[in-house]
């Protein structure tokens, strides 16, 4: 059964599965949608991704929510009920979004939508939630993502790298980082470089988001180390 058939059987018009980057931010980006042409465009050319209320709630919360519960979990400001009212315009109504938090992936969600005025019906939202970690492993096999982290896999990085690229996610300096866990600036220094070398990564923002990505390091390490 498609995810487009899948949709109409729970009560919905709409699905969108994928990351959370803008239009070809990321070579591995995954993304599928059949939401109304006009909103897709409207959505790309304005680079509506990084604002988008939906997705900042996705990174706040694990558990699924309507989209008009997403101010329990964000700030939710005119901007976002502006957000909110041009997707209606376009064809989107209510909609539900699962997040999925995968250790070293990059945030990511599966929604299901309704024409404006129609009710999503709630034994369609409970199907909805079960189906939408399926779908969305199902779509990170087709995009070569067993390929990618075999790659990764290949290049390990050791327990200290690992433990200092995990505290420059939470935005700790050498020096923080030494005191932390115990050892010297220069040697935090020192594993940061061989774990970029060992990634390939240039700067150290790009190493953080290959061991992430990768899962060298985990979405709970670095939380753990904020």
């Amino acid at each position: 059964m498609t995810l487009a058939e899948i949709t109409r059987s729970i009560g919905c018009d709409y699905y969108a599965l994928g990351h959370h980057v803008e239009q070809g931010e990321a070579k591995l980006a995954l993304r599928l949608c059949n939401y109304p042409p006009s909103w897709v465009q409207f959505y790309d050319e304005n680079h509506l991704s990084g604002r988008d209320p939906v997705h900042r709630a996705v990174g706040r919360t694990h558990e699924a929510f309507l989209w008009s519960d997403a101010g329990q979990y964000i700030d939710f400001s005119p901007i976002d009920q502006r957000h909110m009212e041009l997707a209606q315009r376009h064809g989107l109504g209510e909609g539900f979004t699962v997040p999925a938090h995968m250790p070293g992936d990059i945030q990511a969600s599966c929604s299901f939508a309704a024409v404006p005025g129609r009710k999503l019906d709630e034994d369609g939202l409970v199907l909805a939630r079960l189906i939408a970690d399926d779908a969305f492993k199902a779509a990170r096999r087709l995009i070569g993502y067993r390929e990618f982290m075999e790659q990764m896999r290949s290049a390990p990085l050791t327990r200290r790298q690992r433990e200092c690229l995990a505290w420059v996610a939470a935005g700790k300096t050498d020096w923080e980082i030494g005191q932390i866990i115990g050892i010297r600036e220069g040697s935090v220094r020192r594993h940061i470089s061989g774990a970029c070398a060992r990634l390939g990564a240039v700067k150290r923002p790009q190493a953080v988001f290959l061991a992430c990505r990768g899962g060298a390091i985990s979405y709970h390490e670095v939380r753990c180390a904020r």
